[in-house]
């Protein structure tokens, strides 16, 4: 299967050029030009590669690094180099910056780079995900806690999976809400429910179940089984 490049630019002919460079060393292209029809596609397509201009009006090239920096190579193209604004990129979750007169081959092998590094790192996640007790099977959407599973939503589901990609790493609620419910303004509210439900289900998870046996007639160890009820006669010559 092909890798996916994302190709995200204001400007038509860096958009296009970019574009060119991949298809012609056989990957799958989607150049788009604005923030909102990028976040679209992304959610869409999933891509292996995200190829940002930083003309996207808006902020949007740092919006979006910040938003799928996390979960995706990002390659930030610049029309002229800026220390500052490199480290911007950087800190926002960017893998690679580099000027549009940057040659094709160079491009293209830096490219090929990201999509080798991204490759090796969802190798690395594979398709179960292990936190203590916690045990996440993404391909049968399946959570376990001690062995025990435990039934969530798709949004809990995805929730979970989120969190244990980075499972060291400070997730902003933001970042949650961007990945969680795209396009929305405001999404801080259904995280905290979204995020007790997920807890009280997990600690429930983690407590022993314990099995209940009722007993109608239980007598002390040192008692006869089957006592009788009155003085015990004897017969005679006994």
């Amino acid at each position: 299967m092909k890798s996916t490049v994302l190709v995200v630019a204001d400007d038509a002919g860096r958009r296009h050029a970019v574009a060119d460079v991949a298809r012609a060393a056989g990957l799958g292209v989607l150049p788009v030009e604005a923030t909102a029809a990028a976040i679209d596609a992304y959610h869409a397509v999933r891509p292996d590669l995200l190829v940002v201009g930083s003309d996207v009006p808006d902020n949007g090239a740092q919006e979006l690094c910040r938003r799928f920096g996390s979960r995706t190579p990002v390659l930030v193209v610049t029309a002229d180099a800026d220390e500052i604004e490199e480290l911007v990129f950087f800190h926002l979750g960017a893998d690679d910056y580099v000027t549009s007169d940057v040659s094709p081959r160079i491009l293209l092998a830096r490219m090929r780079a990201l999509l080798r590094r991204g490759a090796a790192a969802a190798g690395e996640l594979g398709d179960v995900l292990v936190h203590g007790p916690l045990r996440v099977d993404r391909a049968e959407r399946r959570v376990t806690v001690n062995g025990c599973e435990i039934r969530l939503t798709r949004t809990e589901f995805e929730l979970m999976e989120m969190l244990l990609e980075r499972p060291h790493a400070v997730v902003r609620r933001t970042d949650i809400a961007a990945q969680l419910w795209p396009g929305e303004v405001d999404g801080r509210h259904g995280i905290e429910v979204h995020m007790s439900r997920l807890r009280r289900k997990i600690r429930r998870g983690r407590r022993p179940r314990r099995r209940r046996v009722r007993a109608r007639h239980r007598l002390p160890p040192d008692r006869d089984p089957l006592p009788s009820r009155g003085p015990r006669l004897t017969q005679p010559g006994s």
